[in-house]
């Protein structure tokens, strides 16, 4: 685990704040970085432009860089098929703040249903991937950032994960997400922990919709946190596409989730060039979220306008 303590903060900064910078869904796709003309630049719906992703990724590194947050991460689903891997390795490593990286379905499908150990293998090696392996994943990671007296622990769970009938740890790209006992095991050390005010766990998939994740899981995890800490626990993640953030409270008050806004969605229906990522401010006192917008400044097909 590492702990990172936060520099002298800002004169626009409230002591005892942490400020998190949440990116979601991106899908890019190599060679359509403006290229709206191409096939397959978006969807007949207009609801995944993926011919913008890329310079709203650049635009989300400029922001982060200038508001300098406590923490930055993307949620995942970083590529649809063909990955352009060395543009993002890029452009992320730009982040000049305390990042991470949670791997999603689509970054393990890419090169169909029955690759998703060489897919996650190759975002391993092609995105510089440095951490050690936790509970089947080397996107499992524990982290602890401080701002003022306030001490914030970030898990990032990878979610891709399942056991099979014989207990072991094996990967799938469904679009349903998973816990394995294994993570449970390892969640349960970390949350047992006293040396932080709140917790923040971070994974790809949407845990308050039944059709995205493994409801039986999800209890297992609601069961893990009550027997393991008192203290506050938010759930943060993507994955189901959404214009806008939004906080729930349906698990139990303890358990707070996130849903983090997509930047792939089709922008706003009177402004297809604007999408939003999320920004997460936490207290002493609780959670906050803000939707942050980034703005297309390229061109669209023609009538969009």
């Amino acid at each position: 685990m590492r702990i990172i303590k936060k520099k002298l903060l800002s004169s626009n900064r409230v002591e005892s704040e942490l400020v998190i910078y949440a990116i979601s869904d991106s899908h890019m796709k190599d060679g359509f970085d403006g290229r709206y003309d191409l096939n397959g630049a978006y969807t007949t719906k207009k609801d995944r432009l993926y011919f913008q992703a890329q310079q709203k990724l650049r635009k989300f590194v400029e922001i982060t860089n200038t508001d300098e947050p406590d923490f930055a991460i993307h949620l995942g689903d970083f590529f649809d098929p063909t990955p352009p891997f060395d543009f993002f390795k890029i452009e992320f490593d730009k982040i000049t703040v305390e990042k991470s990286l949670i791997i999603g379905n689509h970054d393990v499908e890419y090169k169909g249903s029955n690759y998703a150990d060489d897919c996650y293998d190759e975002c391993v090696e092609k995105l510089g991937i440095t951490t050690s392996e936790i509970a089947g994943s080397r996107f499992n990671t524990s982290r602890i950032i401080s701002s003022g007296d306030l001490k914030v622990k970030i898990l990032t769970l990878d979610c891709t994960l399942k056991n099979d009938e014989n207990g072991n740890v094996i990967r799938h790209n469904n679009w349903v997400g998973t816990i394995t006992l294994q993570e449970l095991e390892w969640l349960k050390t970390e949350l047992s922990g006293d040396n932080f005010d709140c917790c923040v766990i971070a994974n790809h998939f949407s845990m308050d919709t039944t059709s995205y994740f493994n409801q039986d899981d999800v209890a297992k995890l609601q069961n893990c946190i009550r027997e393991s800490t008192s203290k506050p626990v938010y759930c943060i993640y993507g994955h189901h596409h959404t214009l806008n953030s939004y906080v729930s409270t349906k698990f139990n008050p303890q358990f707070t989730s996130v849903k983090v806004a997509s930047i792939i969605f089709g922008g706003d229906e009177l402004n297809k060039r604007i999408s939003y990522f999320t920004k997460i401010t936490i207290t002493k006192n609780g959670i906050k979220v803000d939707d942050i917008p980034i703005e297309y400044d390229g061109e669209l097909p023609e009538g969009w306008e």
